[in-house]
């Protein structure tokens, strides 16, 4: 029997990739804000949230001036930070940060400050900040810090941090071969975008 298909269309791969990429420009080419019920998909890429979260255990020193003891070795670190973007590469946060090194007792906190996050490079940056540092006989005093972190994972590198503060009770800081900061975490994972 003889097939009434005398004459089959034969739709070529070249076909197939175009008629793909016009369905997706489609369904891309909409408005900033839903016009129809169900969403879809949608184009601006201009506002939303960016975030910088991390925890983990970095090479570094701390040292309690109050009894002139110091420490090598794993210091402790958490930071979460939000803000929205206004569709430039750099995005004003808020949030907290806090380090501590388990022996000597000295603890870092940054508590509802400003930052900034770099999106296209996955950065988190403090530069000169006021912070509090607290020693093991629990005596406070403001101080200044710094943090600058990388969410290189992201880009199939290793997560980097770098911080320091510093007060007249006591220092933290994370080490880092001389010149190169930021250190590679020993442990943890930072995510930023």
């Amino acid at each position: 029997m003889r097939s009434h298909w005398t004459s089959p269309t034969i739709i070529r791969r070249p076909t197939i990739a175009v008629l793909s990429a016009a369905a997706l420009f489609v369904a891309c080419d909409q408005p900033a804000a839903p016009s129809r019920p169900g969403g879809g998909v949608l184009a601006d890429a201009q506002s939303g949230t960016v975030s910088a979260h991390g925890s983990g255990t970095v090479p570094g020193q701390s040292c309690d001036l109050d009894v002139a003891v110091c420490n090598s070795g794993g210091l402790k670190f958490s930071f979460d930070f939000s803000g929205t973007t206004n569709g430039t590469d750099v995005v004003p946060v808020v949030g907290k940060w806090s380090a501590s090194d388990p022996v000597t007792n000295v603890q870092l906190e940054f508590t509802g400050g400003r930052a900034t996050v770099f999106p296209s490079e996955h950065v988190l940056q403090i530069l000169r900040q006021t912070c509090n540092i607290t020693t093991a006989d629990g005596t406070t005093l403001v101080g200044g810090c710094s943090l600058t972190a990388q969410d290189a994972a992201s880009n199939g590198g290793t997560d980097l941090i770098c911080f320091s503060g510093f007060a007249a009770n006591g220092s933290i800081q994370v080490f880092a071969p001389p010149g190169i900061c930021p250190a590679q975490l020993a442990s943890g994972n930072i995510n930023i975008d």
